[in-house]
């Protein structure tokens, strides 16, 4: 039915491997799953279901699924609408089922390519900065790095006049402690 209906009758299904392995990556086989902890939940527009998709995708692209529930925020979680409308996206984005074997998800970091979705799966919020933020934290270190070698190469030559001189400061302040004990303030 959904060949029929993607207009893929007579392709080979090897691709039907690939669908469900998408889905594993995007949801583990969940066909109810909301996912509450990405960008597209903070837009309140979260992604639902077997292939993720979120409410406006599937408006755009449900076709005569559309109106076949149950729906979760506006998208089915109809595991036949769900994907659908998920391979129907994919299919006007990217011209054809490759996508679905292009690497998905960035759990524990990785690079995130352009036009990939990703899914995250690690329980705690992770982070996937763009090359130009790359750029700015790897020159900040670069400048903390030199700042610190700098640092130590000159504690390194003062350091019998450094713990001398914080010695003499900490016996004066002794006595003056113990005298103060003696004498009162």
């Amino acid at each position: 039915m959904i060949l029929a209906a993607l207009g893929l009758l007579g392709q080979s299904p090897s691709w039907l491997g690939a669908v469900e392995s998408r889905m594993n990556r995007e949801s583990g086989g969940n066909p109810t799953i909301v996912n509450r902890w990405d960008s597209n939940w903070a837009r309140g527009t979260p992604s639902v279901g077997l292939m993720q998709v979120i409410g406006p995708t599937f408006a755009a692209y449900a076709g005569g699924f559309r109106r076949t529930g149950p729906f979760e925020y506006g998208v089915s979680v109809n595991p036949l609408a769900n994907t659908y409308a998920g391979l129907n996206y994919g299919l006007h984005r990217y011209g054809d089922l490759r996508f679905l074997t292009a690497p998905g998800g960035y759990d524990e970091g990785g690079w995130l390519m352009p036009g990939q979705l990703g899914i995250n799966r690690t329980g705690t919020p992770e982070r996937v900065v763009s090359p130009r933020e790359e750029r700015a934290m790897t020159d900040r270190l670069d400048t903390l790095i030199a700042g610190i070698s700098e640092l130590i190469g000159a504690v390194y030559t003062v350091a019998p006049d450094t713990a001398g001189g914080v010695a003499s400061v900490l016996g004066g302040a002794a006595k003056s402690a113990h005298y103060t004990g003696l004498y009162g303030a």
